[in-house]
């Protein structure tokens, strides 16, 4: 049984802040009373600071992703438990499935819950899967999932060997964590 806290990059939460504010700009130009040769200009001016950001925001967004993956790893190959459930935090949902997938490849004995809590956006993001002899014996992805869901606010579901939720409180993801090994346990008994 494993639980695992990664902390991810803070970088790509203030770029976003720069792109939204440079989108903020650009509005702002389009709607201001000012000649239009000085508005394209301006426009003109902006977009390859834009596209720099973008360019930024995408490497650091891969890395981000390379660095959740090999946690997830590290985390399939430190834990013999037929239980696995782990929190990736700065994660979003496609990173949590490339992080499953990595999981189920190294370890396709284990039930498998991982977590992304996004303070920023106020958002996480849950990813589920239970291979078929678990199932048998009672625990299901997406049941497991909706409970998981239910304590971070957020609702979920999907087939039994595989489910994905969200939810709105960040700050429940330790409760959910813990429900969420207390469940399968209670559930493999």
């Amino acid at each position: 049984i494993s639980f695992l806290f990664f902390r991810g990059p803070r970088g790509l939460g203030l770029l976003g802040g720069l792109l939204g504010e440079l989108d903020a700009v650009t509005r702002q130009l389009e709607e201001d009373t000012i000649g239009a040769v000085a508005r394209h200009r301006l426009v003109g001016m902006l977009k390859p600071v834009e596209q720099r950001a973008r360019e930024i925001r995408k490497r650091t967004h891969a890395a981000s992703r390379e660095r959740l993956v090999q946690a997830a790893r590290r985390l399939a190959e430190n834990d013999p438990g037929p239980i696995i459930v782990g929190e990736l935090p700065g994660g979003d949902l496609e990173t949590l499935r490339a992080a499953m997938d990595v999981v189920r490849a190294r370890r396709p004995d284990a039930a498998t819950m991982l977590f992304a809590a996004n303070d920023e956006r106020s958002k996480v993001a849950i990813v589920a899967g239970v291979p078929p002899e678990l199932i048998a014996r009672g625990l299901e992805a997406g049941q497991w999932i909706r409970q998981a869901a239910a304590i971070c606010e957020g609702s979920g579901g999907g087939r039994p060997d595989r489910a994905q939720a969200g939810g709105k409180n960040p700050t429940k993801v330790a409760d959910a964590l813990a429900d969420a090994l207390a469940y399968a346990e209670q559930t493999l008994k």
